[in-house]
């Protein structure tokens, strides 16, 4: 390791941060990014299917290297990020996409100032839309849960 890459020094006059995150994340986004990308046109549930496919793989991975279970928890909730993105971004315009929010069980005043004032990723991080689209919903899509399947659980 270069003393440049230590985190908590500088490297070319930018600070490394000793938090920046864990180290197998690049690999495993970068795989999630493609599968998830926002312009592609595939049904929500072909995206979900792939999206277990890499999850599958990667407990399989994670349950030899002994990962602690906050990083996969972090790594899973920011796949569930994606997918609400993606989700979102399938209705394309404002009221289709109200009425999805609707749908899910949003309040029309909050779905309303949602799709009013706010891009996809920031949409996607409300706090109604997370319990619009929470563990339960995305269990009843049949995503798999990287820390359930990490631990064994079908």
């Amino acid at each position: 390791m270069r003393p440049s890459q230590i985190p908590g020094t500088y490297d070319r006059g930018e600070w490394q941060d000793p938090n920046s995150g864990w180290e197998h994340s690049t690999v495993q986004e970068e795989k999630i990014r493609v599968a998830t990308k926002r312009n592609r046109a595939l049904p929500l549930r072909k995206v979900l299917q792939e999206v277990n496919r890499i999850i599958e793989g990667w407990a399989v991975y994670f349950r030899k290297c002994n990962t602690w279970l906050s990083e996969l928890r972090e790594l899973d909730g920011w796949i569930r990020n994606r997918l609400r993105c993606y989700a979102l971004k399938q209705h394309k315009k404002k009221y289709p996409t109200f009425r999805f929010l609707r749908s899910i069980g949003v309040a029309k005043q909050k779905a309303w100032y949602a799709v009013r004032f706010y891009a996809w990723w920031p949409m996607a991080n409300l706090p109604y839309v997370r319990n619009g689209m929470g563990i339960l919903w995305f269990a009843r899509m049949n995503l798999r849960s990287l820390v359930a399947v990490q631990r064994g659980k079908r």
